[in-house]
């Protein structure tokens, strides 16, 4: 429009000259606008940016790898963890830990124990094991697993007393279900030799 304007010649000068400085104007601020959005897109692709929701998830992932690596709580307390985090993802507010002993920690305990338990509720036939040995401090440790046929780890105890055993042996079976156990294994023979004896007297 201000090129025909420019080159009517009935046109009034000032006329044209307005329209030209409009034009201009309107063009300026378009690429002004665009260059705006332009520099916050590319701003917002390197400005590290989470929500709870990632950093929860990111929170429980760190914590179960922990768990499963065995390593130590006060991992998230070392300098150079700190220095990973804080290069591979800024944003990240690491848990504390208090919370990888604490809440999370509880978390994975209630999670696994509720797998456990589907896995012997809908197992149509169990059995039994339970295997002990001594760790450094010379404590007798006794694992009780059942197979559904995956064996699952009901619990561990530290005990010394054999007698402790065969009644903690009575009791894991009575709580999953007698009737559905099919075989019981122990590398204790007296305290399986009890604690068949104690089930065939509740028969």
């Amino acid at each position: 429009m201000a090129n025909h304007l420019m080159k009517c010649l009935k046109c009034p000068k000032n006329m044209c000259e307005n329209k030209a400085n409009q034009e201009t104007n309107q063009s300026e601020d378009s690429l002004s606008l665009w260059g705006s959005c332009s520099s916050k897109a590319t701003l917002d692709r390197f400005v590290d940016k989470i929500d709870e929701h990632q950093e929860e998830l990111l929170s429980k992932k760190l914590a179960a790898a922990i768990y499963s690596s065995g390593c130590h709580f006060s991992i998230v307390d070392d300098s150079q963890w700190k220095d990973f985090f804080a290069n591979i993802r800024p944003s990240f507010k690491k848990p504390s830990r208090k919370d990888i002993a604490g809440k999370y920690l509880d978390n994975d305990f209630q999670e696994a124990e509720e797998e456990v338990w589907k896995k012997i509720h809908t197992a149509n036939s169990l059995a039994f094991q339970c295997d002990g040995w001594s760790n450094a401090r010379n404590e007798v440790i006794i694992n009780f697993v059942v197979t559904t046929p995956t064996p699952v780890l009901l619990k561990t105890m530290a005990t010394g007393i054999e007698r402790h055993t065969a009644q903690e042996l009575i009791r894991c079976i009575s709580q999953i279900g007698g009737d559905k156990v099919i075989g019981i294994l122990s590398d204790n023979a007296s305290a399986m030799e009890k604690a068949k004896n104690n089930l065939l007297k509740e028969d």
